[in-house]
């Protein structure tokens, strides 16, 4: 029962695939401007409602990157959209998205308001063929970036994050010489747990596999 589950979160981690998705920004100041390269950096079709903008979102609008409509934000608008990011500088502008966006089952986040969101945006570590989202629920945002720069730092020494598409490839020979899950499980390990000479011998190969069975040759052969 969800009474007895333990370590109850405000916000269930998700990873939105935005490709192609027109999302929304309501707003053209600083904030706005951040969301906005956010959601481009995700490849989301972005929609600006505000009657101002600051110059760079004037400029990514001229240059295609976005859309701008030079005008206030009209009620119920949202329902085109798949996201919406209200980052308006009046309060009852937000409550309004906020409201329009419940009414339609849309999800919302209002910036630096966590009362009238349903999503919200973590701090976000990428490297290699990683992505890590710190979250604090909105309580402490600043905490959130503190414990970015920490996973940064540590991230750095992970050798295998600099083979990303080593990473991929290696699952695809797992799932082909495992015969269960717990053997793939064991691949893995075995996979990861090389060392840095070894990867980049492996990084050197057109076709890696042929070395990874050749390595793992005495594994897999005492496991048919």
């Amino acid at each position: 029962m969800a009474a007895d589950i333990e370590n109850k979160i405000p916000y269930l981690p998700l990873f939105f695939n935005l490709v192609g998705a027109p999302c929304l920004v309501v707003g053209g100041g600083r904030v706005a401007l951040r969301k906005v390269k956010d959601l481009l950096a995700a490849g989301a079709a972005v929609t600006i409602v505000s009657p101002s903008s600051v110059d760079e979102l004037v400029s990514l609008s001229q240059q295609g990157e976005c859309r701008w409509l030079q005008r206030a934000y009209i009620a119920g608008e949202v329902q085109n959209y798949r996201l919406v990011i209200s980052a308006a500088n009046s309060l009852k502008i937000n409550k309004q998205v906020s409201q329009d966006c419940a009414t339609h089952g849309i999800p919302v986040n209002v910036v630096d308001q966590p009362a009238l969101c349903n999503v919200i945006f973590p701090a976000v570590v990428s490297l290699g063929g990683a992505t890590i989202a710190v979250s604090t629920g909105g309580t402490a945002p600043y905490f959130a970036r503190f414990l970015k720069e920490h996973l940064k730092a540590s991230l750095a020494e992970v050798h295998q994050l600099q083979y990303p598409d080593l990473i991929a490839r290696f699952r695809k020979f797992a799932k082909n010489y495992s015969r269960d899950s717990r053997h793939e499980t064991d691949l893995y390990q075995r996979f990861l747990s090389a060392d840095a000479a070894q990867w980049a011998s492996w990084a050197k190969l057109k076709s890696p596999e042929a070395s990874w069975r050749h390595w793992l040759k005495n594994y897999l052969d005492s496991h048919e």
